[in-house]
C-alpha cells in the first residue's frame, strides 16, 4: 500500500459523496445523480490540514427498499469499507429525511462492521439551506460539519477535522 491513511465516505444516494471527493481531491469525476452510478469505488488523494494526505474513496450511495438481487452486490461493494481508517458520512443537509438516512446508513453499516460506525458526520449542500436553517442543523449535529462541495463553503474546515479525525483513529 501507500501507507496513507484511507477514509472512506459513506452516504445516501445523492448526499453528494462524489462531489465531495472531487472537491477535496481536486479532480473531476463523473457525479451521475442515478444511483449505482458509483458501483466500483473511486479512490483517489486528498489533502488534508496540517500537511497531511489521506486516500478518499467514495463507495456507492444507499438507497431505500433494494431489490433483492441487488442487495448482494451493494453488500459485498460495501464490505471493501471494512478495510478503511476512519469513515465519513456525508448527508444532505437539506434533505427533510436526514436523521432517518442517517440512522439506516449507520445501522446497515454496523451489521457489517459488528460495532458502532463511528464516522466523521459532514453535512452537505449547505448552500441549500439559509443561515436559520444552518444554526439549527449545527445545534442539532454538533459533532457535524457543515460543508458544500459545491460552493467550497466549509471545506476549508472540513480538511482540518479530517486530519484531526486521522490523528485520533491512529492513536487508538
Amino acid at each position: 500500500g501507500s501507507g496513507l491513511p484511507v477514509l472512506g465516505l459513506v452516504g445516501y444516494t445523492n448526499s453528494g459523496k462524489t462531489t465531495l471527493l472531487n472537491a477535496l481531491t481536486g479532480e473531476h469525476s463523473f457525479a451521475d445523480p442515478m444511483p449505482f452510478a458509483t458501483l466500483d469505488p473511486l479512490t483517489r488523494k486528498a489533502r488534508l490540514g496540517e500537511g497531511r494526505e489521506a486516500l478518499v474513496t467514495d463507495t456507492v450511495g444507499f438507497i431505500r427498499d433494494l431489490p433483492p438481487d441487488l442487495s448482494s452486490a451493494f453488500r459485498a461493494t460495501l464490505e471493501e469499507i471494512l478495510e478503511v481508517d476512519g469513515l465519513v458520512h456525508v448527508l444532505d443537509a437539506a434533505s427533510p429525511e436526514l436523521e432517518s438516512k442517517r440512522t439506516m446508513v449507520e445501522g446497515f453499516i454496523e451489521g457489517i462492521l459488528g460495532r458502532p460506525a463511528a464516522p466523521l458526520l459532514v453535512l452537505n449542500k449547505a448552500d441549500r439551506l439559509d443561515p436559520g436553517a444552518k444554526a439549527a442543523l449545527a445545534g442539532r449535529f454538533p459533532e457535524g460539519q457543515l460543508v458544500s462541495a459545491k460552493t467550497g463553503e466549509g471545506l476549508d474546515r472540513l480538511r482540518a477535522r479530517l486530519a484531526v479525525f486521522l490523528s485520533g483513529l491512529q492513536g487508538r
